[in-house]
Formats: C-alpha cells, sequence, structure tokens
C-alpha cells in the first residue's frame, strides 16, 4: 500500500472516529455512467506508441454520512470498467489492440459541500480494487480476437481519487446526483515478473439519485 494511499484512508478514519453521528443525516445513492482511462507506461510507450483514452462504463453505490451543511464521508462499492487502445498494424490489415480491465472497487471519500438546496461538491479520496478479469482485444479490419491475461495482472489495485459535483432536490427525500472524478493509479498493473510496468489514469463521469432517510433528516 502506498503511503499517499494509506496517508488518506487514515486520516478519513480519524475524522469518522471522532465524530458525534447523533442527529446527522444518513443517505444512500446509486450511480452510473462512463470511464474515460488510459494506461502511463514509459518503456511501453518508447516502443507501441502512446495509449489512447478508451470510453467504458461504471456502476456503484454508496452509503453517506454528513456531519453538518459541509462536511461527510462516502462509503462506495463500484464495478468499474476501465482500459486503453492503440492503433496498430497486424497480418490481417489495421486496427486497435484494446486493454479491457473488470474491477470491483471500495472508495472512501471525504466530501465537502456548498449552498442550501441545491449544492455543489468537491471530493477526495482513496480506493482499492479488484481485477475481475482483464481482456486482451485485437479489432483488425478482417479479423478479431480476445485473448484473457488476467492472471499476467495483479488482482489488487489502489487509486487516488478526486473531483466535483452538484446536488439537486427533487423532493424532501430525494436528490439528484451529477458527478465527475479523476482516477490516478498508485500501483503497477501487471505482476512484478513482467517487462512491461504501467499504472491507470482516467476520469469518471456519472448521474445518479440519493435516498435520504426520514429518521436522520435535520
Amino acid at each position: 500500500m502506498t503511503s499517499k494511499f494509506y496517508t488518506i484512508i487514515s486520516f478519513l478514519f480519524f475524522v469518522l472516529h471522532h465524530q458525534n453521528l447523533a442527529g446527522q443525516q444518513l443517505s444512500i445513492g446509486v450511480n452510473t455512467g462512463m470511464t474515460i482511462s488510459t494506461m502511463k507506461s514509459e518503456e511501453e510507450d518508447k516502443v507501441y506508441g502512446e495509449p489512447k483514452y478508451f470510453k467504458r462504463l461504471t456502476a456503484r453505490g454508496d452509503i453517506r454520512m454528513r456531519f453538518d451543511n459541509h462536511f461527510g464521508i462516502r462509503l462506495e462499492m463500484a464495478y468499474e470498467q476501465i482500459g486503453a487502445r492503440r492503433k496498430i498494424k497486424t497480418n490481417f490489415g489495421y486496427g486497435f489492440d484494446k486493454y479491457k480491465f473488470n474491477y470491483l472497487t471500495l472508495p472512501l471519500i471525504g466530501e465537502f459541500s456548498v449552498g442550501k438546496t441545491s449544492k455543489l461538491t468537491a471530493h477526495f479520496g482513496a480506493s482499492i480494487g479488484y481485477l475481475m478479469k482483464q481482456n486482451w482485444v485485437v479489432d483488425s479490419e478482417n479479423k478479431d480476437w480476445t485473448v484473457d491475461n488476467t492472471e499476467e495482472y495483479q488482482r489488487i489495485n489502489y487509486s487516488l481519487l478526486g473531483g466535483l459535483g452538484a446536488e439537486f432536490p427533487l423532493s424532501k427525500s430525494f436528490l439528484l446526483q451529477l458527478e465527475g472524478r479523476c482516477s490516478v493509479g498508485q500501483k503497477t498493473l501487471q505482476k512484478e515478473n513482467s517487462w512491461v510496468k504501467s499504472k491507470h489514469f482516467g476520469f469518471v463521469s456519472t448521474i445518479g439519485v440519493r435516498y435520504i432517510f426520514d429518521v436522520w433528516k435535520k
């Protein structure tokens, strides 16, 4: 675990431990959206060229504890598809090779908000992810094929997160959420014996709804 990841997680748990939870606002949220990601690797970039950004999907749910009108903490569970692509030339013509990663992630997020009814939010945090599957896909003019390379990559990875969002009331109990965040990988994707060393980098945009529990409303 990297020092940055450990520091952020420790800080968020410290804040949560020292808060009086009585009378605070508890809510749950569900979101879906798009990931736009790539891989950063100096060694591989010099040989094969710069990877391009790749659009994929994400879905997540969370539980949020808001301590006052400005600060709260969210624990999320997400299914995230990330990846990268390159334009290549094969024996079957020009095309793309695509690196597809499917992760189950657990982000822990600190959130700051301003506004009374509608709110603007900023958040930061860290995430631990479990690699469910990795496919290498070659998409050429005349032939396509897919290889399952899951065992060539590390199962556990860590990321630092930060972003902005907005909340709009739909009723007394429901909010509409819009959010965008940047995700920066902190651990090499490949296993230690691989000659290629790369980390993921990407952006996530989501839309969703949040339900505020009656018993916790102020």
